[in-house]
């Protein structure tokens, strides 16, 4: 079976299925019905299947035509991602990403990375969701997210892009030997005088302020620690359960295209390079 000879036959196939009948696929294609229908007859020969049901007035795909119609236009769909894809990355990596991440990783990860690809490259249009509610990336029309923790078994591709620690934080001006905590929703108390807040901004703030100690991820953290705002609690090494792997998801599954694969790149650059300064 010649691969080009069936490629162009299974590009006919495609064309007379959408066209209904082969005098208008001949018509379109300006081509004769003659050379469409040998072509046709040419191809289910070479699958050895029927593919169609003729009458003189209707076409109707048999089973076996209809599995081989939808491979045939998955297959042509691929081919035009190819060509956008090549086009684009010669033309410069240009269009719409829109990028969801949680809250602690907005200003050390994604910032960063959107300041590189702006200055790079400034035909793409970004738009960045800040959000803690793991999110739905068909349904809110999402290209990448940034997920923290182990990722349920889902159709998603992902990407690892590093990992970090959480460790117990505190201002300098508290004394080492308080209890408080400040805790967000998903954190389990281990004293009675505890300070609960839904948001990771507001409880490193509400640290600075000494109000608690608070557990927050080391890289959200640094500069905080930098400017002395804050400071590791005195013997606060983070146990094995407080690592947390960090990824980038997209639905993308048969062909992604060059912007997704550049923001991806990107982020994994910004991560690496994070963790490098913390060493």
């Amino acid at each position: 079976m010649e691969t080009k000879h069936i490629s162009y036959q299974m590009q006919l196939y495609v064309a007379l299925v959408r066209a209904g009948s082969f005098t208008q696929a001949a018509e379109q294609l300006g081509i004769t019905r003659s050379w469409l229908s040998q072509q046709i007859s040419g191809l289910e020969k070479s699958l050895n299947t029927l593919l169609l049901h003729r009458t003189t007035r209707t076409l109707r795909m048999t089973d076996s035509g209809e599995r081989f119609f939808e491979h045939a236009v998955a297959m042509e769909n691929l081919l035009e991602k190819a060509q956008e894809d090549i086009s684009s990355t010669q033309a410069g990596i240009k269009g719409r990403v829109r990028i969801s991440c949680p809250t602690a990783l907005a200003s050390v990860l994604v910032v960063p990375t959107i300041k590189t690809l702006r200055c790079e490259h400034p035909e793409l249009d970004i738009e960045l969701v800040v959000t803690d509610t793991i999110q739905d990336l068909l349904q809110e029309n999402i290209d990448v997210a940034i997920r923290v923790g182990n990722l349920p078994d889902s159709n998603l591709k992902a990407r690892l892009l590093g990992r970090f620690h959480q460790r117990w934080y505190q201002s300098p001006e508290l004394p080492e030997n308080s209890d408080n905590q400040i805790l967000l929703p998903w954190q389990t108390a281990e004293h009675a005088n505890v300070l609960r807040v839904n948001n990771i901004l507001t409880a490193a703030e509400m640290a600075k302020q000494g109000l608690g100690r608070v557990l927050l991820p080391d890289l959200f953290a640094q500069s905080c620690c930098e400017q002395g705002l804050l400071t590791l609690v005195s013997g606060a090494e983070p146990e094995p359960e407080q690592q947390r792997h960090v990824h980038a998801i997209h639905a993308f599954s048969e062909f992604t295209p060059a912007r997704i694969r550049l923001v991806i790149d990107t982020l994994l650059s910004k991560f690496q390079l994070s963790q490098s300064n913390m060493d």
